[in-house]
């Protein structure tokens, strides 16, 4: 499934940065704005009509970096919460709109303030 990224893109991210669809379980958002920025901006130089220039780097949309994202939510969703593999053929535009409808939903929980305790003893009416 390609998410958005070009194949140039695709490439730096899995060979250039060795990041595999197992590593996303370790990484945060904040991570994976990080990887799409150095795909942006490498850095160092590169050899173009036999002249060294600055790396201009590989585009990468808004929606590409927003959908692997959520690609991570949904490795770490099927990894923690529903104890399954994620691979490849189960990321779907699909799937990715539901998983990103489900993140909206996990994000706005809060826990209930007044939860009733059960008491380990309890006396019994007669």
């Amino acid at each position: 499934m390609n998410i958005g990224f070009s194949n140039a893109a695709a490439a730096y991210i899995r060979t250039d940065q060795a990041i595999q669809l197992t590593d996303l379980l370790d990484l945060e958002d904040n991570d994976i704005a990080t990887i799409c920025q150095t795909v942006r901006k490498p850095g160092g130089e590169i050899t173009r009509s036999n002249r060294r220039i600055a790396n201009p780097g590989i585009p990468v949309s808004a929606l590409a970096e927003k959908r692997l994202k959520i690609v991570r939510f949904m490795a770490v969703h099927y990894a923690y919460q529903i104890n399954r593999t994620l691979t490849c053929d189960l990321i779907t535009n699909a799937t990715l709109s539901k998983m990103a409808q489900l993140q909206k939903i996990q994000e706005a929980h809060k826990e209930p303030e007044n939860v009733l305790s059960l008491k380990t003893s309890v006396q019994m009416i007669h």
